[in-house]
Parts: structure tokens; C-alpha cells; sequence
């Protein structure tokens, strides 16, 4: 692993193996963009971003690790989801959502004083939208062996778990605010979306998507919340509302079945009066048979 933190040492050793000629086997470094410039790696074929760069020239910037050896064996792949976007330049947010363009033309649009980049020629050598128009003969395939093997392209479906009323959402949007303000510090002088996170936003895309949210690692790739403790309470708050609608809703159900219930006839008990003996003037009063004892 590799970024600004990590020791000089772990530095070199990194470094060192991306560049040594001597170990055949594959190689590969978790890294931030701390491992942008500077280096020249002549074998890197894959750069691969699980999120995005701050700007395309960053991102160019980035990728140019890989492709070294002048050899057209080098790809850029770039997993967007909805937290990675956040602080990021708008440019960089529009080439995520590219639909029948370029992918190339787009990303070197920034270095071009006409704003115009072709293609490449060969569609196959170009983008993942390009192959898709390729007429060579060549049967291309966009995925990567390793993105076959572990379906990384395939989006999971969304399934509804629960019905949701309007009157569900104001009140679960009630419920987070509250949990919003309530961790928030009084003595802390700053925005009190920057203490949780929890912006008007993005409580409005957890409203929006409660049909389908059905786990705390649902809400970290589908809503822009950061940290899995914040993910996990807000999941347990969804659950406990609709766990206790669901009881109220059924304890009404079995209120409105009529049953039929025979009278019970109550049993009279003879009525008793209960003595003390302040009730005798003296004990004398008291008859008491002393051979029956």
C-alpha cells in the first residue's frame, strides 16, 4: 500500500518491485494519487480507479502510469459510484456519464486549445464505447478477464422490500434530522452537516430510495454516506420504524376480528363480615368452648 503516510520504507520497497525487471509475477499497489507523477513503470499495464480523480487532468495524470513500453496492451478503468463524487470537478462528473461519445475525445478535451480530439482509428485501440463500433472482424470483448470473473461491471439490482407511504417518508426524514441535531455539539461552531455528514441531499436520496434499502452497505453504494457507523444507525432507524409500523399494523388487524365470547355467569359468594376484637366491649363476651380446642 501506497500514499503520503506510508513509511519511506514501505515507499522504496514498493517502488522498487513496480520497477525491478527481475520478478515475473504479478504485481500490484493499493494506492492513492501519491503515486502519481514521477514514476516510470514500464511494465504497468492496469491502472485501475475505485472512485474518481479530482479533475480529468488529474486523472490523465494518473493513468499515464500505465502504457510505458509504447505497447497498445494497457488499459484505464474507472469504477464511479455515488460517494466518489463528491468534491469533484464537474467535468469530471460529466465523463462518468458519457452515452455514445468518445471516451478519449472527452478526456483530453482539457489539453486541446480547439476543444477537439479525434479518436483513434482503430475503434478496438480507442475506448470501451469505441470497440462497440468497431468493423474489423474482430470479435472484441470490453471486459477484462479478471472483471468477468468477478462480475465487477454488474450493477445489482434493485429489489423492493417494503411499502412506503408518503406519510413513512416525512416521518423518517423527521427521524434522521433529529438524529442529525442530536449529534451534533453545541460548542462546536461549525455547519452541522459537517459534524455527521448529513446533508439535506442526502437525506432526501435515503427518503427517496426506502423501498430497496436493506443494509448498511446498501446506503454506503447507493447515498453519498461516507463512514459505515453513520450507514449502520441510520439502517437501524429505518428498521425499528417500519419493525414497530408493521406490530402496530397487525395488533390493529386482530383488534377488528370479532370473536364470540359466552357470558360468564358470576358466582355469588355468600357475603362474610370480618371481626376484630375492638368489636367486643371485653373479652368476656367471647364464648369459648376450651374442650373443643
Amino acid at each position: 500500500m501506497f500514499h503520503c503516510d506510508s513509511p519511506d520504507s514501505v515507499k522504496s520497497r514498493c517502488l522498487d518491485s513496480l520497477t525491478s525487471h527481475e520478478i515475473q509475477s504479478p504485481r500490484v499497489v493499493i494506492a492513492t494519487s501519491a503515486i502519481g507523477c514521477g514514476i516510470n513503470v514500464k511494465g504497468l499495464k492496469y491502472v485501475c480507479h475505485f472512485g474518481l480523480a479530482h479533475s480529468l487532468v488529474d486523472y490523465c495524470q494518473q493513468i499515464g502510469r500505465a502504457g510505458r513500453n509504447n505497447e497498445s496492451d494497457c488499459h484505464a478503468i474507472l469504477y464511479s459510484y455515488a460517494a466518489s463524487k463528491k468534491g469533484v470537478n464537474i467535468k469530471m462528473k460529466d465523463y462518468t456519464v458519457l452515452d455514445g461519445q468518445c471516451l478519449r475525445t472527452k478526456l483530453f478535451s482539457p489539453f486541446s486549445e480547439t476543444n477537439h480530439v479525434p479518436s483513434l482509428t482503430v475503434g478496438h485501440n480507442c475506448c470501451s464505447f469505441c470497440t462497440t463500433l468497431c468493423d474489423c472482424g474482430i470479435d472484441h470483448q470490453p471486459l477484462f478477464d479478471f472483471e468477468k470473473e468477478n462480475n465487477f461491471c454488474e450493477d445489482t439490482p434493485k429489489v423492493a422490500i417494503r411499502d412506503v407511504s408518503t406519510g413513512d417518508k416525512e416521518a423518517i426524514s423527521s427521524m434522521i434530522f433529529k438524529y442529525h441535531h442530536d449529534r451534533c455539539t453545541e460548542n462546536l461552531h461549525l455547519p452541522s452537516s459537517s459534524v455527521t455528514g448529513l446533508t439535506e441531499s442526502i437525506v432526501n436520496d435515503i427518503v427517496n430510495q426506502l423501498e430497496f434499502i436493506d443494509s448498511p452497505a446498501y446506503l454506503m453504494n447507493n447515498v453519498s454516506i461516507l463512514e459505515f457507523n453513520l450507514a449502520e444507525s441510520i439502517f437501524q432507524l429505518i428498521s425499528n420504524f417500519f419493525s414497530s409500523k408493521d406490530k402496530c399494523e397487525t395488533e390493529s388487524e386482530l383488534s377488528d376480528i370479532d370473536m364470540d365470547i359466552d357470558t360468564v355467569t358470576k358466582i355469588e359468594t355468600p357475603s362474610t363480615e370480618k371481626y376484630v376484637f375492638s368489636d367486643y366491649e371485653d373479652l368476656s363476651d367471647i364464648d369459648v368452648d376450651l374442650d373443643n380446642l
